[in-house]
């Protein structure tokens, strides 16, 4: 069922355009939530209250046309408010250099939240700069550049990753990095970076070797067997009319596009302020 099938099932009340969510955006849902918070029980809860959240408000999305944002702007609300996602790592860790999934996945987790997670909504979601925006509630320039800086930097240290063990083609670059212990920030200032910016063949080893593609083709993350029966069946629990006013509470406010106000917004600068957390 395309997003306007699902809008238009939902709008009516139609369950069946709610187990039509699930099982168009479910999976790639629970990723995009490992991310986050890297507890599946907790998971299980945000996933839950999304499809709860947008069967009850669903009326107010302005553009069906942007329904998968929509659902993962509820999603990503939910997880933030439920836990603050980790500060970047400063240290890498040692991984085989020849499997650039795991390499690419570690690199990212060294970029700073909103750049990071604009970078994996843009490469493992496939979602474009105007839906990066809209769930983020910036402009879609302002997310252009944030996932571009992040790509940026992502490919700078997938590729000193790999030069420092065993992969690099220039013998420069291995020399500056010959003790290198995986501390991120080698590779963001002094000589490594200054090093990165200007040698050619760098330049075409980042090109070969890309950290994005190797986010991208990184194993994703997959829920349990039985984990749709099991949550579906909450789900119409969760629908009925007694618990309105819950399902209103857990969901926070939503702006006049009909997208659930990002729970970072006033704090772009800094780190995501902390939410109590709804059981």
């Amino acid at each position: 069922m395309k997003a306007r099938g699902l809008v238009t099932a939902l709008l009516v009340g139609d369950y069946q355009g709610l187990i039509g969510l699930f099982d168009t955006y479910g999976d790639d849902l629970y990723d995009y939530c490992w991310t986050l918070l890297s507890v599946k029980e907790a998971i299980g809860v945000v996933l839950r209250d999304t499809l709860v959240i947008a069967y009850h408000r669903i009326g107010e999305l302005s553009d069906p046309d942007l329904l998968t944002a929509w659902v993962y702007a509820i999603a990503r609300n939910q997880c933030l408010c439920r836990e603050l996602p980790a500060e970047p790592i400063r240290r890498l860790p040692r991984l085989p250099a020849d499997e650039p999934g795991p390499i690419a996945r570690a690199a990212a987790g060294a970029l700073p939240f909103r750049e990071r997670d604009a970078l994996e909504l843009w490469v493992r979601h496939r979602l474009e700069d105007r839906e990066i925006a809209a769930i983020h509630g910036v402009r879609v320039r302002r997310a252009r550049a944030v996932r571009a800086r992040a790509a940026v930097r992502l490919e700078r240290l997938f590729w000193a990753y790999r030069s420092a063990w065993g992969h690099g083609a220039c013998d420069r670059l291995r020399a500056l990095l010959a003790d290198w212990d995986g501390t991120v920030s080698a590779v963001e200032a002094g000589p490594v970076a200054r090093h990165l910016r200007r040698c050619p063949a760098c330049a075409r080893g980042v090109g070969e070797e890309s950290g994005v593609h190797g986010l991208w083709s990184a194993e994703p993350e997959r829920a349990p067997g039985g984990y749709r029966a099991i949550l579906l069946t909450e789900v119409r629990d969760w629908t009925r009319a007694a618990r309105q006013e819950e399902i209103a509470r857990r969901a926070g406010r939503f702006d006049r596009a009909g997208f659930p106000v990002p729970l970072d917004r006033r704090s772009w600068r800094g780190r995501p302020r902390r939410r109590r957390a709804a059981q």
